[in-house]
């Protein structure tokens, strides 16, 4: 969202102008995001893309988005929701004499990734042990850049999955350990 003063026959006021919401996927498109912006609770009469509010009294700004297939990375201002990735980034209110005058948000999708290990004995994904089917593909879902996927099999192995890297791999009693990062390929 941008923010800009208008100058019209009323007065001073201030326009409320969304940017397109998009996420650039793994092979480099942007594709958009239907989230939706808020201001002032949504009480701000709203024109097309463009909200108008007083320029003298203080507003607020709030996005909305689908948080089954999106986290959020950052924000600017600060999100001061305290329930991460419940679908509302939330801006502290601006003064409608020195608030900001754009507000951003960055979105990515979850990363599922499947992996096929031979032996399998166990999956932690960030602590947490999933159930695993020996012999069976791992589907791991609902993961973030940076979430760590620890796999101990009974075989040597590789992972042939784009969105993991392998951090360390070490011989343990079962077998081996391996630990892998969750990155971003489509950057």
């Amino acid at each position: 969202y941008q923010v800009k003063e208008v100058v019209n026959e009323d007065g001073v006021e201030k326009e409320i102008i969304p940017d397109g919401s998009s996420y650039i996927d793994e092979n480099g498109n942007e594709n958009d995001i239907s989230g939706t912006w808020i201001v002032n609770d949504g009480t701000v009469n709203v024109d097309g893309n463009t909200a108008t509010i007083d320029s003298i009294l203080d507003y607020s700004v709030t996005y909305m988005y689908d948080n089954n297939d999106y986290y959020v990375v950052t924000t600017n201002p600060k999100n001061i929701n305290d329930a991460l990735d419940d679908g509302c980034v939330q801006f502290e209110n601006q003064s409608a004499t020195n608030g900001v005058d754009k507000f951003e948000v960055e979105l990515h999708r979850y990363i599922d990734v499947k992996l096929t290990v031979k032996g399998t004995k166990s999956v932690i994904v960030n602590g947490e042990r999933k159930k695993v089917k020996k012999n069976k593909p791992i589907e791991v879902k609902h993961l973030k850049v940076g979430d760590m996927i620890t796999v101990v099999s009974e075989e040597k192995c590789t992972f042939e999955s784009d969105n993991v890297k392998v951090d360390t791999s070490e011989e343990v009693s079962e077998g081996y350990k391996y630990t892998l990062t969750v990155r971003d390929v489509s950057r």
